[in-house]
């Protein structure tokens, strides 16, 4: 039966074991064999997803909270709570420090239309999202 024992990508490991989960990693990438350029950017790329994967639960509350705020402008707390969600959230989504962590390996290893499409496209539409707020 094949069972993964660990996987330095996903930062999981079924158990101890001597060597380090960055060893481990290295020997599936020598595996795959990729390069490591192509490495640094594979590991960029997974840092975008799970970034873009916390940004957008918290812009998806930030405009709830926003939404519930205009129909009971008494309650303050849900102002407090839209501005923080979408602070946060839009500084994890336009790579804003320190939320930049995925920035530099997409810049220097990703590929043209990764980058355009991840530091062009998606920043735009935030910015054109946030203006219709």
């Amino acid at each position: 039966m094949l069972e993964p024992v660990a996987d330095g990508y996903r930062n999981w490991l079924k158990k101890d074991y001597v060597v380090s989960a960055e060893e481990m990693m290295l020997d599936r990438t020598q595996l795959m064999g990729l390069t490591a350029v192509e490495m640094t950017a594979l590991v960029g790329g997974m840092r975008v997803l799970v970034l873009l994967a916390l940004a957008c639960p918290l812009l998806l509350v930030g405009a709830w909270a926003l939404e519930s705020y205009a129909g009971e402008p008494e309650r303050v707390q849900l102002l407090q709570t839209a501005v923080v969600s979408l602070a946060i959230g839009y500084g994890i989504a336009l790579g804003v420090v320190p939320f930049h962590t995925w920035v530099p390996a997409m810049y220097q290893h990703g590929r043209v239309l990764a980058v355009v499409m991840l530091h062009v496209v998606v920043p735009a539409m935030l910015l054109l999202h946030m203006g219709n707020l």
